[in-house]
């Protein structure tokens, strides 16, 4: 019976770990998933403007001025690099469509954990790069 008295602490010393790991993984995840909603937005919105483009003689200064404005764009979780991220914008003649596509590489000197999950991932060997494609 005296020995009963110190199992909560135990229960509690062993299970609190992984709670807040579980806790951390979820809202890490979710600063992620708004990291990429707000690519995806910045995909959607160029294509869209790059869409408009009504001389055809145009149209790469057009996508200068798109890529331009989204230049200082933050994300949320600065999870993945928008500086350094590949931000195509092309037009396809046969079908007259405007595809975007955004490759923002992991960062490595995100803040708090997302440098901590770089540097998980770095130990596999591979590289993350989040591509975003959007047609219009």
């Amino acid at each position: 019976m005296k020995f009963q008295k110190g199992q909560s602490v135990v229960e509690f010393a062993l299970v609190l770990p992984l709670f807040l790991v579980l806790c951390f993984g979820i809202f890490y995840m979710g600063m992620i998933f708004a990291d990429y909603m707000t690519l995806s937005n910045i995909a959607r919105s160029s294509a869209r403007e790059a869409s408009m483009v009504v001389v055809s003689t145009d149209v790469d200064s057009h996508y200068q001025k798109v890529r331009d404005k989204y230049a200082d764009t933050k994300l949320p979780l600065d999870a993945f690099e928008w500086k350094k991220a590949k931000f195509d914008i092309v037009y396809n003649k046969t079908n007259q469509n405007v595809t975007v596509t955004i490759n923002a590489p992991l960062n490595d000197k995100g803040k708090g954990f997302a440098h901590i999950f770089y540097k998980l991932i770095k130990q596999t060997g591979n590289d993350i790069i989040l591509k975003i494609t959007y047609t219009m």
